[in-house]
C-alpha cells in the first residue's frame, strides 16, 4: 500500500509542474516549447555548449536525493544531512536559472547579498557537520565546501575570467560533496552486513 502512494505521489506532483507549466506559458504568452526543449536546442549553440555547467547541475542533484534518502536512513546523521541536502537543492535550483545572478537582482536582492546568505548558511551547516561522529564525513564536507568557496571567490574577484579555476572548483566541490552520504551510510551497510552474516550463520546452523 505505502508502495502505492508513493508512485501515485510522485505521478501527481508530476502532473501539477507540467499543469504550472502550462499555466506560466499561457500567462507569459511564451511557446510551450519555450519550457520544455533544452535550452541548447533553443538558442542554437552546439551540443556541447554548457557541458561543465550540466554536469554540475547533475551532481547537484544526485547529491540533494542521497543526502535526503541516507537522512531518513541513518538516524545519527538526520539533522545534518537533511540541512545538507536542503541546502544543495537550493544551490541545485540556483546554479539551474541563474537565481542569484539575474531573477534576484532583477528583484532588488544583490548578487553579494545572495553570496552572503549562502556563506553564512554554510557556516552553520560547517557548526553541525564538525559534531558528526564520523570524521570522514566531516572532512569531505570541508573538503567540497573549500572548493565551492575558492570558485565562488573567483567569481566575485575575477568575474568572468577564469572560467576553468571557477567552474572547475565548483564541480569538483560538488563531486566531493557527491560521495559525503555514501560515506554517512557506512553505519547502515555495516548493520547490513552484520545481519546478513548472522542470517548466513543462522541457516548454516539449522542445517
Amino acid at each position: 500500500m505505502a508502495a502505492k502512494v508513493a508512485v501515485l505521489g510522485a505521478l501527481t506532483v508530476g502532473i501539477i509542474v507540467l499543469g504550472m507549466t502550462q499555466a506560466v506559458a499561457y500567462l507569459t504568452d511564451e511557446p510551450m516549447y519555450m519550457f520544455t526543449r533544452d535550452p541548447t536546442a533553443i538558442a542554437g549553440v552546439p551540443r556541447y555548449a554548457g557541458t561543465i555547467s550540466l554536469l554540475n547541475n547533475m551532481a547537484w542533484a544526485a547529491t540533494a536525493v542521497l543526502a535526503l534518502f541516507v537522512a531518513w536512513l541513518v538516524r545519527t546523521e538526520r539533522l545534518r544531512l537533511g540541512v545538507f541536502g536542503a541546502l544543495v537543492l537550493v544551490l541545485c535550483a540556483d546554479d539551474s536559472w541563474l537565481l542569484h545572478e539575474f531573477m534576484g537582482p532583477e528583484h532588488g536582492v544583490p548578487e553579494l547579498a545572495c553570496a552572503g546568505i549562502y556563506a553564512v548558511s554554510a557556516l552553520l551547516l560547517t557548526g553541525l557537520m564538525l559534531r558528526s561522529p564520523d570524521r570522514a564525513v566531516a572532512f569531505a564536507f570541508v573538503l567540497g565546501g573549500g572548493l565551492l568557496a575558492t570558485s565562488l571567490l573567483v567569481d566575485q574577484v575575477l568575474p568572468g575570467q577564469m572560467h576553468l579555476l571557477e567552474d572547475g572548483a565548483k564541480l569538483l566541490g560538488t563531486l566531493v560533496w557527491l560521495i559525503l552520504p555514501m560515506i554517512a551510510c557506512r553505519p547502515a551497510r555495516a548493520r547490513l552486513q552484520t545481519t546478513d552474516s548472522h542470517g548466513a550463520g543462522d541457516t548454516a546452523s539449522a542445517r
